[in-house]
C-alpha cells in the first residue's frame, strides 16, 4: 500500500511506504482428512499413503516452499520418528515421540527447492523401537483432523 493518510501519527508526512519486495504468497495447497493410518513396525521409513502426500509447481526456482504437517502421533514401547521428504530422496524436517504415548505432532520447513518443475512432498513414518511388536501411528479420526500445508513463497 501506499500513498498519504492524514492520521499517520509515525511519520510526519503522512506518507506510507511501500512494503518490501519478497515474501509474496504465491500458491497454496492443502490436504486435510480425519482418516486414521495403520501403525508400522518398521524402522525404516515408509509412506502413510498417497492421501498423505501433496504435489506443488513453484512458479520460480528462487521460489520458497513453506511446508506443514500437523496431526496426533502415537507409538507404542519405542520411539516414534516423523517426516516430511521431497520427491522420494529428500529429508526436509524430521520430528519424534519419546519411548511410548501419543502427542500432536508438527512438522514444520521452510525449503528450498531451486525448481520449476512439480514437487510431490509425503509424510513418512517409522518405528525406532526395534522390536516387531511395536506400532507407531499417525491419526485422523473423532475429533481431529491431520492437515498438510504447502505455501509457496515468492523472492521477488
Amino acid at each position: 500500500m501506499s500513498g498519504t493518510v492524514g492520521d499517520n501519527i509515525y511519520r510526519a508526512s503522512g506518507v506510507v511506504a511501500a512494503a518490501g519486495g519478497g515474501g509474496l504468497l504465491g500458491q497454496i495447497v492443502v490436504v486435510s482428512s480425519d482418516s486414521s493410518v495403520s501403525g508400522t513396525t518398521s524402522t525404516s521409513y515408509t509412506d502413510l499413503s498417497t492421501n498423505f502426500q501433496l504435489q506443488i509447481t513453484p512458479t520460480a526456482s528462487d521460489s520458497k516452499v513453506w511446508i506443514r504437517a500437523a496431526s496426533e502421533g502415537s507409538c507404542g514401547g519405542g520411539p516414534a520418528r516423523y517426516e516430511i521428504d521431497r520427491d522420494s530422496g529428500t529429508q526436509v524436517v524430521e520430528s519424534g515421540l519419546g519411548s511410548s504415548g501419543s502427542g500432536f505432532i508438527v512438522l514444520e520447513a521452510l525449503d528450498s527447492p531451486a525448481t520449476t518443475s512439480q514437487i510431490t512432498y509425503k509424510v513418512r513414518y517409522k518405528n525406532t523401537g526395534g522390536s516387531s511388536g511395536h506400532n507407531t501411528y499417525w491419526k485422523g479420526g473423532d475429533s481431529y483432523r491431520y492437515m498438510f500445508v504447502a505455501v509457496e513463497i515468492l523472492a521477488g
